[in-house]
């Protein structure tokens, strides 16, 4: 019997995982400063960190894609599309707190689809392809 083994995670996989995620997490603190619980409001520290690392993988992925474009391009077409899962399962939680916090708003289809441009506008810059994520949702959710 024929099993088939795991995806490796490569180095390609932590730059572009770094790159696609972290923009999410950055988004997500920006509107966890904006919320009513004073404690959430003081993470700016958290967003500089955030920029940095996004910063650094920009860096690294133009450094990949003249070293090997069809290894980054196949990571990048991996977890763009997870992106969209991190949204639908926000958006399924029932969280009481977050509703009152006036957090749940930032995860709507409007913001999604921004972020999804703005990815797919810095995919682009880096001379790489931009895959359709929207292909994917039914295999995400």
């Amino acid at each position: 019997m024929t099993t088939l083994s795991p995806r490796s995670f490569t180095w390609e996989d932590a730059v572009s995982f770094v790159f696609i995620i972290d923009r999410f997490n950055l988004n997500m603190l920006k509107a966890l400063i904006q919320s009513e619980f004073e404690p959430l409001s003081t993470m700016s520290r958290n967003i500089i960190e955030e920029e940095y690392h996004i910063s650094y993988s920009e860096n690294e992925i133009r450094r990949l894609v003249n070293e090997n474009k069809i290894r980054i391009q196949g990571s990048i077409n991996f977890w763009f599309p997870r992106l969209l899962d991190i949204f639908s399962q926000f958006r399924s939680f029932k969280f009481t707190k977050i509703f009152s916090l006036n957090i749940y708003p930032w995860f709507n289809e409007d913001n999604e689809r921004k972020l999804i441009e703005e990815i797919s506008k810095k995919i682009e810059s880096f001379g790489l392809e931009v895959i359709d994520v929207n292909r994917f949702r039914k295999y995400l959710t």
